[in-house]
């Protein structure tokens, strides 16, 4: 939440990114909310991977590694943990008491083999954990990348993150492997492109790059999608990367295109103001999203065939918990700082 050596017009494109997760999340069924879906899906996730890595300062040595991993896993694989946790005490609470449909030797499998959606390991069907995977996914991409760019010169990382990403594919389609890492060897290239931007920053121009990048994500975007009916996109979680590499020039392309949409909203102050807030505590909002579908919440943003004004009020929703919370937090530390 400290608004100190942050970049601003990336935590414009974080807030964008947020709401077009959840957005991608409750668009499903029916021919529009399908293209819609497919249109999200094609960078978002990829979106988020890229950012993280602009803002992310990568190892120098093994000294530096070794501290980035224990401030990777406590930023990302403790509130993974939790979520997980939740989500199991919310089973078990529901499920009381039939326990052991909850606490039994398939969950052990969900937590270690499963990602966002359902994957078979040898016969056996392991259901998906949902949103978790996702910062499991960036803590091991962003911690092998790291590895990797002081393990090989500049010439030779673009090729290995390439062979690495071909060769995650090509095993995910047969067998998925624990934690996701079929998923993590995908998405270096994605990470390599952050460290580009990283070295070279986008243009304050932003029209006509803004353009050029949206022209190439929809024309990569309608080669992967052709058949409106279906689900052909591009999407991590079930491991799906139709005509790679056009898949991943349209997740490039469309991160490019937020990326200058991002640069020409630094000049328009109140929209700024809002979406650099709501980026610079996306991870937090993105924590409420992973808890959303509980009953409890479902019913208030769910309205059964109208997919836009559900993601209206799903993203409201969630928007309205993080400010309570956020609202809690300030009086809190003023309370604190007070009695010090």
């Amino acid at each position: 939440m400290n608004k100190q050596n942050r970049i601003e017009w990336i935590d414009i494109v974080k807030g964008i990114t947020i709401l077009i997760v959840i957005a991608g999340h409750t668009y499903r069924n029916g021919f529009i909310p399908g293209i819609i879906r497919g249109a999200i899906f094609s960078y978002h996730m990829p979106l988020f991977f890229i950012v993280s890595s602009i803002t992310f300062k990568y190892s120098e040595n093994t000294s530096d590694l070794i501290r980035n991993i224990r401030k990777s896993a406590k930023h990302l694989l403790i509130p993974a943990f939790l979520i997980c946790a939740i989500n199991l005490g919310y089973e078990a609470y529901v499920s009381y008491p039939d326990l052991h449909s909850v606490f039994n030797v398939q969950r052990i499998f969900v937590y270690i083999f499963s990602s966002g959606a359902e994957v078979h390991w040898s016969d056996m069907a392991i259901r998906g954990i949902g949103t978790p995977w996702f910062f499991v996914a960036l803590f091991a991409g962003r911690t092998i990348y790291d590895y990797l760019h002081m393990s090989f010169s500049k010439l030779q990382l673009p090729a290995v993150c390439v062979i690495m990403s071909i060769l995650g594919i090509c095993i995910g389609q047969y067998q998925p492997l624990p934690f996701c890492l079929d998923i993590t060897f995908a998405l270096l290239p994605f990470f390599y492109v952050g460290s580009l931007l990283k070295e070279h920053p986008l243009k304050k121009n932003a029209g006509p790059s803004l353009v050029l990048w949206f022209v190439i994500w929809a024309v990569s975007f309608w080669l992967t999608f052709p058949t409106l009916e279906q689900w052909t996109y591009l999407e991590l979680a079930v491991r799906r990367y139709p005509i790679y590499p056009v898949c991943y020039i349209a997740a490039i392309a469309g991160t490019l295109f937020w990326c200058y949409v991002g640069r020409a909203f630094e000049k328009v102050p109140v929209v700024k103001s809002v979406f650099s807030f709501i980026g610079r505590n996306s991870l937090y909002i993105l924590l409420i999203h992973c808890l959303d579908y509980m009953p409890v919440l479902h019913d208030i943003w769910s309205v059964e065939d109208r997919p836009t004004l559900s993601t209206l009020l799903r993203i409201s929703l969630n928007l309205a918990i993080f400010f309570i919370l956020y609202i809690i937090h300030k009086a809190a530390s003023a309370a604190l700082r007070n009695k010090s």
